[in-house]
């Protein structure tokens, strides 16, 4: 993971790195566990492939990027909470962004100022911290983990008894 974060050109500092980790480590167990948590609640692989995209495309609509969350109804803006992608998402970009300095050329800058100067603009822009920081969404991603791990293990215990 290291040589392919570093070739990236993300931030290179232990909590950064650790974070990228960790969190793309839980969303593929998340990912892979969905997957067979569908596949055994439908008995079927081509069913558990067509759940799939009713899971996670909603979920990817309300990790805020492509909607703000004010720009949502209510009802819609409280699901962002079930969305484990968000949390995945949010973990990544506040260990990224931060404590981060953006700067801008001439070419990029509205009247003479760049619009955009730090990391923390960026999260707020897109309401990362809304619900909490790192430890908030690192958490949520783990108790999202353990909730679709014993989901898991308590489907496919139903399976094998039938």
């Amino acid at each position: 993971i290291v040589p392919v974060y570093t070739l990236a050109g993300l931030t290179a500092t232990f909590k950064a790195i650790a974070v990228f980790t960790v969190a793309n480590t839980l969303l593929a167990l998340l990912g892979s566990w969905m997957g067979v948590l569908l596949a055994a609640l439908s008995g079927d692989a081509n069913t558990a492939n067509i759940l799939a995209s009713a899971v996670v495309l909603p979920g990817m609509m309300f990790t805020g990027v492509m909607l703000k969350f004010d720009n949502m109804w209510t009802g819609f803006a409280l699901l962002r909470h079930l969305s484990f992608l968000r949390y995945g998402f949010a973990s990544m970009m506040i260990a990224e962004l931060e404590d981060m300095t953006l700067s801008c050329t001439d070419d990029e800058a509205i009247n003479g100022t760049c619009p955009i100067v730090s990391g923390q603009a960026v999260l707020d822009q897109l309401q990362v911290e809304r619900d909490g920081g790192l430890a908030y969404s690192m958490g949520m991603l783990t108790l999202c983990v353990a909730v679709i791990g014993l989901m898991t293990w308590a489907a496919l215990w139903r399976a094998a008894r039938r």
